[in-house]
């Protein structure tokens, strides 16, 4: 069989998905039949060691592999512990929420989670370009005047305003070009990766930062979160 390189590398990665998602459902099993009953730390523990190996290969060694990650080790592992430290925080702060509403009603407890999740979730969209993004990548004001009143043109055009434009520093991490508008309502900003910015032209960035207004215009972040919600 002739595999073009590019199905060979997301054959690839679903394999270690699908692999990581049946290792987890194994260890769940084990522990549903064993009836132990781990604490939320140490669940959460158990189950990032056991899906550590995956995520390793997907996203460190299949990227270096196929040419797309320009990072060593070092700091994807920091980012990697980073990234941990914070899905910890909040698993933690989650599950105590839930026991505090059993408490409360070992009937409706779920209906308040629910509403309650849909909150954080809508919270989190807000403050992800502000809180969680800085903690990982390096944001500056786009300094291509002539791109900036463009892109706002459109954003203006498409009746989703913006907060600004800004350079992702992205190529110290991968060889991808991205581009993104995060964000709601007064911290909604456009983000353009330098390796993007690097090998685009205005013409073509214009077009990528329009499809990814559109999702904004057509309400596809809120129909995400209504449907996560449900």
């Amino acid at each position: 069989m002739n595999e073009t390189k590019a199905a060979r590398y997301q054959r690839l990665k679903r394999r270690a998905g699908f692999a990581s998602w049946t290792c987890t459902a194994a260890l769940l099993a084990a522990l549903l039949w064993a009836k132990a009953s781990p604490g939320i730390v140490s669940l959460f523990l158990l189950l990032e060691l056991v899906a550590f190996p995956f995520v390793f290969y997907r996203s460190f060694i299949l990227e270096r592999r196929y040419e797309l990650s320009s990072e060593s080790l070092s700091p994807w592992l920091r980012d990697h512990a980073k990234a941990l430290g914070l899905t910890l925080a909040l698993a933690v702060s989650a599950a105590h929420v839930i026991y505090v509403l059993i408490r409360w009603s070992a009937v409706w407890w779920w209906l308040p989670a629910a509403g309650l999740a849909a909150g954080a979730l809508l919270l989190l969209a807000r403050v992800a370009p502000i809180v969680l993004l800085p903690l990982f990548y390096r944001f500056t004001p786009l300094e291509r005047p002539s791109l900036v009143e463009r892109l706002l043109a459109l954003s203006r055009k498409a009746g989703v305003p913006v907060l600004g434009v800004y350079e992702w520093d992205l190529g110290a991490k991968t060889r991808r070009a991205n581009a993104a508008l995060v964000g709601a309502g007064s911290t909604r900003r456009i983000l353009l990766s330098d390796t993007l910015l690097a090998e685009y032209t205005d013409d073509e960035i214009e077009v990528i930062l329009a499809h990814e207004m559109a999702h904004h215009v057509h309400h596809d972040i809120a129909k995400g979160i209504a449907f996560e919600t449900a």
